[in-house]
């Protein structure tokens, strides 16, 4: 499992919050830790091994910011948890990591996809509405083979959300599934 946890929000009430929960639940603060930071320059001062570390992102409704991404497909964690409560602009962020940014080096070449699908699901924690959540899983790729163009990776995104979404059904779903 993991050896350590760090949890990082722009809010320091947030941290106060995490940090607290985290004493009542009895785990040590070399195991997990948290501060506050803004995402402008997040992974200057990461020491993680990125090929050992999983990033969980849940960006506001607005999504990820092009500079965030970039630095995300710098440090080049294994996997991204990519939880998102507008479906359209996580399928917008998680094209990016799939497909690539224009002069982004990730170490499949710059410009190059650095990620693939490994699943995608919505989950309808509010039922009766239009509000559901997406969770992607992204799984970074072990070569640089097979070269895709950002306009069909958008399109691929998009049509593998909307087809979780058809699925969520009226309740909560009970897990992620492999796509």
């Amino acid at each position: 499992m993991f050896s350590h946890s760090l949890g990082i929000d722009i809010s320091p009430s947030s941290i106060a919050f995490a940090s607290k929960n985290a004493a009542l639940n009895n785990l040590p603060s070399d195991r997990a830790s948290f501060i506050a930071a803004d995402a402008s320059n997040l992974f200057a001062n990461i020491t993680f091994d990125a090929e050992e570390t999983v990033v969980v992102i849940d960006p506001p409704r607005k999504g990820c910011d092009e500079s965030f991404l970039r630095q995300l497909i710098r440090y080049g964690p294994a996997r991204v948890v990519y939880v998102s409560c507008n479906v359209h602009t996580q399928a917008r962020d998680v094209g990016s990591l799939v497909g690539g940014m224009e002069g982004v080096e990730g170490g499949a070449g710059p410009g190059k996809g650095v990620y693939e699908i490994e699943s995608l699901r919505g989950f309808d924690f509010f039922p009766q509405t239009g509000h559901v959540e997406g969770v992607a899983v992204l799984r970074k790729k072990e070569s640089s083979g097979g070269e895709q163009h950002g306009a069909l990776v958008d399109a691929e995104v998009a049509d593998a959300i909307a087809e979780s979404n058809s699925t969520a059904g009226a309740g909560a779903a009970d897990g992620v599934e492999d796509a």
